[in-house]
């Protein structure tokens, strides 16, 4: 079944998960985890990872035959972009994972989903991280070579082209390669939150940063309850000298991050929260 996740400020204002963006895919899973399963995903692209674990391993407790809902716990704890997993989050990630490859009714597509996510987790106590990167970028490639109208295989494999790009290259070929097919996907699907949001990240330089000022412009308001989605824009608004804007969207970024906060932990700060400050300060 082909579903939609919808979401809007209003339900971020009751509480609720929602301002994620809108996430659609094929999946084997019941039709009763569809919506959740759907925002786990939008989260999982604005990389909201603890929410993202939190909200697809509801699902898996619903149905454990959901091998998407799995899926999607074992990428949030591979993290491209990020640091390298700890050891635990590896061992996380690594059972989730094999959680997903034990549903039988998985479709071919989501099995070929859990191979290619499998790749990077193999023997991960003996091959150092950058060659599993590089190796689940690879793999990536070929499941998005595999299905080509596939949004989120194609996306997926943008954001590891961006993860395993060459530090030194100037002439940004894996960022440039991975904005491309973004932005062509972004032009058929406006509110899916990864695709603006991997642009941005795939054009933060300052050399290639005006390649990101329409994502930077539409990318927080996509997702208006993630701290992450609404500071993002401030990488391509710093790159341009575009300082006001770039201490808006980090206060109301502030704003979001003391709104999770006071749901989840109030008697903590997000980190996102300090993030956004350093940022106003610069």
């Amino acid at each position: 079944a082909l579903v939609l996740a919808t979401s809007s400020l209003a339900d971020r204002e009751l509480g609720d998960l929602g301002g994620v963006g809108n996430v659609q895919f094929e999946n084997s899973c019941s039709k009763e985890v569809q919506g959740d399963l759907m925002r786990g995903h939008a989260l999982l692209h604005s990389m909201f990872y603890d929410e993202a674990i939190a909200v697809l391993n509801g699902v898996a407790t619903k149905d454990t035959n959901c091998a998407m809902a799995h899926w999607g716990v074992a990428m949030a704890y591979c993290h491209p972009l990020w640091a390298p997993p700890t050891p635990e989050e590896l061992k996380n990630g690594a059972a989730a994972l094999a959680k997903a490859k034990e549903v039988e009714k998985a479709s071919q597509r989501e099995k070929d989903f859990i191979a290619a996510l499998e790749v990077f987790y193999k023997d991960a106590e003996n091959v150092p991280h950058p060659e599993r990167a590089k190796a689940f970028e690879k793999a990536m490639g070929e499941l998005a070579g595999k299905y080509p109208d596939d949004v989120e295989a194609q996306a997926f494999h943008a954001l590891m082209l961006v993860a395993v790009a060459p530090p030194g290259d100037q002439t940004f070929a894996n960022q440039k390669a991975a904005g491309e097919v973004l932005e062509k996907l972004w032009v058929t699907h406006p509110d899916h939150p990864g695709l603006p949001h991997y642009i941005i990240h795939a054009y933060d330089y300052p050399a290639i940063a005006d390649k990101g000022l329409a994502a930077a412009r539409r990318y927080g308001k996509i997702a208006p309850f993630v701290p992450h989605a609404t500071h993002m824009p401030a990488h391509i608004f710093s790159r341009l000298s575009m300082w006001e804007d770039s201490i808006e969207v980090n206060r109301v970024s502030v704003e979001a991050s003391k709104s999770y906060a006071a749901k989840k932990f109030p008697d903590a700060t997000f980190g996102q929260e300090l993030h956004n400050m350093d940022y106003i300060v610069y």
